[in-house]
């Protein structure tokens, strides 16, 4: 369908209302959750105001140690919309055809689009930040190869994609930035992956998840075709999807539901649930049965999908409103394989390779030989910033003087002398 927008603001006031709150006085190095680890980044105040509270919904993972390609899994691999995803660095540790270590993700819709040359592709989506992963802490960046992670051991689905990065580099922005520039190059920055299937890889349309322990949140939902509203220009927002609803599958929240708010070129925007892990899943019209987008971020309440319309318009040069003329989603419904969740693969990690011990600083001198901290209070100890160092006031006069001015001190405040 190609409607039109019933009602347009600027980006800008939009996200200026929705941020009101945030501390502005944010600055130096901000943290900000990309491809499932915690990079950091010098930032400007503004910028560290809003990516501090920003989170892209990626699966946790730990940095690796070897290099190893994956063994041969079965075959008869099925994939669809909500399926899991792993993105292997080139150290990430290979242990018994599983890449352990791996940043996490999830997949979208699959089908097959003509390009501009008349050329088919049988490609599934996902999000553009899970495809071009990059530690920011070390540089490393993932392989470009893209596996399912089967109960089997890790099965390659391709290693051809593409992808954009919805977050923006400090370099973009300057002095000469305006506030509306900053918004909608921070907030509708394209954030789609496309990654061409391999042949042994059966795709379905049945959209469905399990969440990061497996349980199962809905019954499985077939995506008959893409929604097509109108495209936005890039500092446009629509109200037009208002209250309109949305439902996302995902490895780590599974099924969940909401409604939509408002949206932008590169944004559709709800208030619905996704997590780290949820990137690249699946968001669509439970009413319609077509495919709004795939997870990409969220901001308190509110969730991001990129809309997948905008991404085949701007990757295959479809014009806009003919997008279900030139991709077809893929007609098999059958069910998706059995995978491994999020959990069995965090578990298996910590079964598998040696965990660093924390580090408790001054605290853990101060123990007694033998004395054990649980591993959840040792976390916490080690993650939190070290105290500062008071300077000690200089006293006049001898050590007794400076003794009673204290102790007449404490009495004077009623206080039992500590001399």
């Amino acid at each position: 369908m190609n409607g039109s927008s019933t009602e347009n603001f600027t980006l800008g006031f939009i996200f200026g209302e929705l941020c009101k709150g945030v501390p502005n006085t944010l600055s130096g190095t901000s943290f900000l959750y990309r491809n499932g680890v915690a990079h950091t980044m010098a930032s400007s105040k503004k910028v560290a105001t809003l990516t501090a509270a920003l989170s892209v919904a990626a699966g946790g993972f730990v940095p690796g140690i070897a290099v190893a390609e994956a063994a041969p899994a079965n075959s008869d691999v099925v994939i669809g919309p909500g399926s899991p995803l792993r993105m292997p660095f080139p150290s990430s540790k290979n242990i018994d055809g599983r890449h352990v270590q791996s940043p996490m993700c999830s997949l979208g819709v699959p089908g097959t689009v003509v390009d501009q040359n008349g050329v088919s592709h049988r490609v599934i989506m996902t999000a553009g930040h899970c495809v071009v992963a990059k530690d920011t802490e070390t540089g490393e960046e993932v392989t470009g190869q893209f596996f399912i992670p089967t109960k089997d051991g890790d099965k390659l689905v391709n290693k051809d994609y593409m992808g954009t990065d919805v977050m923006p580099e400090e370099s973009d922005f300057d002095e000469n930035t305006t506030m509306p520039e900053f918004f909608n190059e921070l907030f509708n920055s394209g954030d789609y992956g496309i990654i061409e299937v391999q042949d042994d890889i059966k795709t379905t349309s049945m959209s469905h998840s399990v969440d990061e322990f497996g349980n199962v949140h809905g019954e499985p939902v077939q995506i008959v075709g893409i929604e097509d509203k109108r495209t936005l220009d890039p500092m446009e927002i629509s109200v037009d999807n208002f209250g309109e609803p949305v439902c996302t599958d995902g490895s780590r929240t599974g099924r969940g539901c909401g409604f939509q708010v408002f949206r932008v070129r590169n944004g559709v925007w709800a208030i619905a649930p996704i997590d780290h892990g949820d990137s690249g899943g699946n968001a669509y019209n439970p009413e319609t049965r077509e495919a709004i987008g795939v997870n990409s971020m969220g901001i308190g309440p509110l969730s991001r999908f990129q809309p997948i319309d905008v991404a085949l318009e701007e990757q295959y040069d479809i014009p806009d409103g003919q997008v279900n003329e030139r991709f077809k989603v893929e007609t098999s419904t059958e069910p998706q394989s059995e995978f491994r969740t999020i959990d069995e693969d965090v578990q298996y990690t910590n079964q598998h390779v040696p965990q660093e011990e924390p580090d408790l600083g001054p605290i853990g001198e101060l123990l007694p030989e033998g004395v054990e901290v649980p591993p959840e209070i040792a976390d916490i100890i080690s993650e939190s910033p070290a105290l500062p160092e008071l300077p000690i006031p200089e006293l006049s006069g001898s050590t007794a003087q400076a003794t009673q001015a204290v102790s007449n001190l404490s009495s004077q405040a009623g206080l039992p002398s500590l001399f």
